[in-house]
């Protein structure tokens, strides 16, 4: 990966077989969790900075495919245009205006029942993206199904991106040698630790904010009780230790 593009989630390559040669697909995978306008314009980008860096096949003289291929797991409606031919301005003769399409998969859209049928590294990135955080660490024994059949390849992807999603959290991580990795299953037990102690540590946040919570809602009451028996903001707000602004806006 060159320099620009390294700090972004994944990429993939995939070796298949077209009229008995060999033909290497490079999938560059955007994780987008918020519409980005401009996500035409960013892919290629990406694709024309690879295209640079790794330069053109000696024998054929040609570039190599590059499948631009969106992951979006936004809660919003993905409304970005698809075709970068689609936000330039149409001043002069089409056949100028460069035309490059990506291809979006909606995350949300797909359900975690299909999924488990897909046994890949891809779809068990879909298959996390799918399942809340609280419950990953349940999800690792699904997803000993779904990554079954891939390629130590592919299990290497999935667990580098599991590792780049925690470090996104601000977590610590244990860090393993995925290049030790013989058989696919063994991935899991490996990342197994990482993600349990960011489960924990949800559930140690939860229990933060829900006392915060309950705190805030008893001033709330006690600022009530004594406005309504006719105290001065001043005296309540030392009572309770709200702004007069808040006791303001709290209606009897």
């Amino acid at each position: 990966m060159i320099g620009n593009i390294k700090k972004y989630e994944s990429d993939i390559v995939y070796e298949i077989y077209f009229k008995d040669k060999p033909v290497y697909i490079y999938i560059l995978m955007e994780f987008q969790s918020t519409v980005y306008k401009k996500m035409p314009i960013r892919l290629l980008r990406y694709i024309l900075e690879l295209y640079e860096d790794n330069g053109r096949n000696s024998e054929s003289g040609l570039y190599p495919a590059i499948f631009p291929l969106l992951l979006y797991n936004g809660e919003s409606k993905w409304t970005a245009k698809k075709n970068i031919s689609e936000v330039i301005d149409k001043t002069i003769p089409l056949k100028y205006i460069p035309t490059f399409e990506y291809y979006p998969i909606l995350i949300n859209e797909i359900s975690r029942k299909d999924l488990l049928k897909i046994h890949n590294a891809v779809s068990a990135i879909f298959y996390m993206e799918n399942t809340d955080s609280e419950d990953y660490r349940e999800a690792i024994d699904d997803l000993v199904t779904v990554i079954k059949d891939s390629s130590i390849l592919e299990t290497k992807v999935f667990a580098n991106w599991v590792n780049n999603f925690l470090l996104s959290q601000g977590e610590e991580l244990v860090y393993e040698d995925f290049d030790k990795i013989k058989k696919p299953e063994e991935v899991l037990p490996m990342m197994a630790a990482n993600i349990e102690r960011y489960r924990e540590k949800l559930i140690s946040e939860g229990l933060e904010q829900g006392i915060k919570k309950g705190i805030e809602k008893e001033k709330v009451e006690i600022a009530i009780n004594l406005l309504k028996a006719g105290s001065e903001y001043t005296f309540v707000a030392n009572i309770t230790g709200l702004s007069i602004e808040e006791l303001k806006k709290i209606k009897l």
